[in-house]
């Protein structure tokens, strides 16, 4: 190990264990007896899975994928308490914000990395949600590990098939967790196919990149299957689109498209507005920074860079269609940050010199 890699690798130790310490902290300290918010789903799809199903025939409702209550199904089956199992969740951070990290440290360097682990290990909405029986913590835990691996794929100068396969992986049990990115692996496929035929300098990491999303759509195919038995729909990811749909146009008293109530957003701390914007206000205007810096100099950006950001854009634009909840935001956070920290880095260095 070289002398210059040696304090580097002390800040991944550090951030994945003190990552790891918080979230146990947390756990214990926001301990539940009793299941709250979507736990409950999540823990009833999980016991079907250890008695040999998912849905019943009679009601196939499928609200969400596999994926979460997959990993919470052996669990169950060992007599897991509740509480240890929220604790896998905090696993899930510890090797988001790691990935996250190892993403940006090639593009940007270590302050850069740094900092947006450190977003990905203290934002708010995760803080919130980390201790509970829901899928943000593994949700954000594949983006980072897809982001990390995909980069890694592309930059590198020939086909690293173990990179593929990670990222595909990545992705795959992504989408299982957030059947909405199954949206985002077709449409991708289609501006990559595209992108094959005009861009022809590229072709060789364009293939990379479908090869990843070829993979990741071969790791939803069962899922599929299943819901094409339930429901006699193809490529049906969920059956939850048009409830999703309504609760985002209901103009009822009480409706407003949000899963907190405004007895909620007035009376929690945790939910105070000023916080948030605190938090999200400067990432958005980094965010905005980027793609008008990234589209005016599009020559500069790396290809896989490049493709992130697209898949940011049809990630934010069809899940717009959908509530768009702060939670659907933050998730992305690890591909947004390396995006941010990738162009922002180099325009800041040219800039300066």
């Amino acid at each position: 190990m070289s002398p210059e890699s040696q304090p580097t690798r002390r800040i991944e130790l550090l951030l994945f264990v003190d990552t790891l310490l918080l979230y146990i902290l947390n756990v214990v300290a926001t301990d539940h007896r009793d299941l709250i918010w979507d736990e409950g789903r999540y823990h009833k799809y999980a016991e079907h899975l250890t008695q040999g199903f998912y849905v019943t025939p009679e009601k196939p409702d499928i609200i969400n994928g596999p994926g979460y209550p997959l990993v919470m199904a052996s669990m169950i089956a060992a007599a897991v308490p509740v509480m240890g199992q929220r604790m896998l969740n905090t696993l899930f951070m510890a090797f988001a914000v790691w990935f996250s990290f190892r993403a940006v440290l090639p593009y940007a360097g270590r302050h850069w990395a740094l900092i947006v682990a450190l977003i990905t290990a203290l934002h708010p909405s995760l803080v919130r949600v980390g201790p509970y029986l829901m899928t943000e913590a593994l949700a954000v835990c594949c983006i980072a590990g897809f982001g990390w691996a995909f980069s890694a794929a592309l930059r590198a100068e020939k086909w690293h098939w173990s990179l593929i396969l990670a990222a595909g992986v990545a992705f795959g049990w992504l989408t299982l967790t957030r059947v909405f990115f199954g949206n985002v692996i077709m449409a991708t496929v289609v501006f990559l196919v595209l992108l094959l035929i005009v861009w022809k300098s590229q072709r060789g990491k364009l293939l990379r990149a479908l090869a990843v999303m070829a993979a990741s759509f071969t790791i939803c195919v069962p899922w599929l299957a299943f819901t094409k038995a339930q429901t006699g729909d193809l490529l049906c990811w969920s059956t939850n689109s048009s409830e999703l749909l309504y609760w985002a146009t209901s103009t009822h008293e009480g409706e407003n498209g949000h899963w907190f109530s405004e007895d909620d957003s007035l009376n929690k701390k945790e939910l105070i507005v000023v916080t948030f914007i605190a938090v999200n206000g400067p990432i958005i205007l980094m965010a905005f920074v980027t793609f008008v810096i990234g589209f005016r100099s599009s020559r500069h950006v790396p290809i896989e860079i490049a493709l992130l950001a697209l898949m940011i854009l049809i990630y934010k634009g069809g899940s717009s269609l959908a509530p768009c909840l702060p939670l659907y935001s933050v998730v992305i956070w690890p591909w947004l940050g390396l995006c941010i920290a990738a162009v922002l880095s180099k325009h800041l260095r040219v800039s300066l010199a």
